[in-house]
């Protein structure tokens, strides 16, 4: 469904699929954790053929997310935001031990949902658009080496394409291939198939 509709289930009275509100701190903390979680994966799925590994980000989303204390009523300051905070933090330290192989850079400037989600003018439809927004426009602002292949399987290795963005789907071109497959035999590194292979000099 995504991010937006699976908050305005319990956010936004308006919405012809509103289920209702939370009905206590733990079913709040709930809702919020599995509306946003398992999308982080869906988003970031397009990146896993060339390196991206979400595997792990919605359970570690969840796992901060998931925290009754963000939902805490008699708490004065908006305690869902600095929740939110956390468990994007959760989430993109997950992706980068997953796709460390590939080199990955996570985001590096603050979620900021109290600023960039929330607010007293913005209607319960806002809020949750605004929400899937600003996941989707940070998490892109990580990084990785789609493609990379390390030194050593060939010696030389493919540096791949650095600075591609989390959950892009980049492709390789003619000329990627070209270097990848040094021999023209038609496979690309890493190649073992003949002892003559320049792929595995």
């Amino acid at each position: 469904m995504g991010i937006s509709d699976n908050l305005r289930a319990f956010i936004d009275p308006e919405y012809s699929s509103f289920k209702g509100m939370p009905k206590s701190d733990v079913d709040a903390a709930l809702k919020w954790a599995t509306a946003i979680g398992p999308e982080i994966e869906i988003l970031l799925g397009p990146g896993a053929p060339t390196g991206l590994i979400s595997a792990g980000s919605a359970a570690a989303f969840m796992g901060v997310m998931g925290l009754p204390v963000h939902f805490k009523t008699s708490n004065s300051i908006n305690s869902v935001a600095l929740g939110l905070d956390k468990a994007m933090l959760a989430a993109a330290a997950a992706i980068m031990g997953a796709s460390s192989v590939f080199l990955p850079i996570a985001p590096t400037s603050p979620f900021d949902s109290e600023n960039k989600i929330f607010g007293t003018k913005f209607t319960p439809l806002e809020i949750c658009q605004r929400c899937e927004e600003r996941v989707i426009e940070w998490l892109k602002t990580g990084t990785y080496s789609a493609f990379y292949i390390p030194p050593g399987s060939p010696p030389a290795g493919f540096p791949g394409k650095p600075g591609t963005a989390w959950g892009a789907a980049p492709i390789l071109t003619d000329e990627d291939k070209a270097t990848m497959d040094a021999d023209e035999d038609g496979t690309p590194i890493p190649d073992d198939k003949d002892d003559e292979d320049p792929d595995v000099q």
